[in-house]
C-alpha cells in the first residue's frame, strides 16, 4: 500500500529529490507543484494523504494555501506539514495554534521527513501504531 503525498514548494529541484528519495522507499507516491495555486488544484483533484507545503511561495502563499485547504470538506482533512527556512515564531504559531498542523525547518533530510510522514499519518489513522516497547 502506498500513501499519496503532494509537495508544495518553489523550489522545483527540491521537489525532484524528495519525490525521488519518498517514492524509493516504496511507501509513497508524490506529486508536486511549484506553486501554490497549482498546488491547490492538485489537491483538490488528487485527493493527497499527506501535504507538504511550503511557506514562502509565488502566486499564492503556503499560508493561503493553508486557509483555502482549511474551508473546505473533505480538504480540510488532509493533514499538511509546513516547510520553510524561513519560520520565525509568530509563524510557527500560526500554523500550529490556528491550524493545528505540523512544520519542519529546511533543509530537511530525507529520513526525517519520511519520519514526520509516517507520524502524521499514524496520528490520523491511516497507518498502525507503532508496537509498545517494554522496559527490561
Amino acid at each position: 500500500m502506498s500513501f499519496r503525498v503532494l509537495l508544495i514548494d518553489d523550489e522545483e529541484r527540491l521537489c525532484e529529490v524528495l519525490k525521488q528519495g519518498l517514492e524509493n522507499t516504496g511507501l509513497f507516491e508524490v506529486g508536486f507543484a511549484t506553486d501554490g495555486k497549482t498546488g491547490l488544484l492538485m489537491a483538490r483533484k488528487g485527493n493527497p494523504d499527506v501535504i507538504l507545503l511550503d511557506i514562502c511561495m509565488p502566486k499564492m502563499s503556503g499560508l493561503e494555501v493553508l486557509q483555502q485547504l482549511k474551508k473546505a470538506y473533505p480538504l480540510s482533512e488532509i493533514p499538511v506539514i509546513m516547510l520553510s527556512g524561513l519560520l520565525d515564531e509568530e509563524t510557527k504559531k500560526e500554523c500550529n495554534y490556528h491550524y493545528g498542523e505540523e512544520y519542519i525547518e529546511k533543509p530537511v533530510s530525507l529520513a526525517q521527513l519520511q519520519e514526520r510522514i509516517e507520524a502524521v499519518l499514524r496520528r490520523v489513522g491511516k497507518l498502525p501504531p507503532l508496537p509498545a516497547v517494554s522496559a527490561p
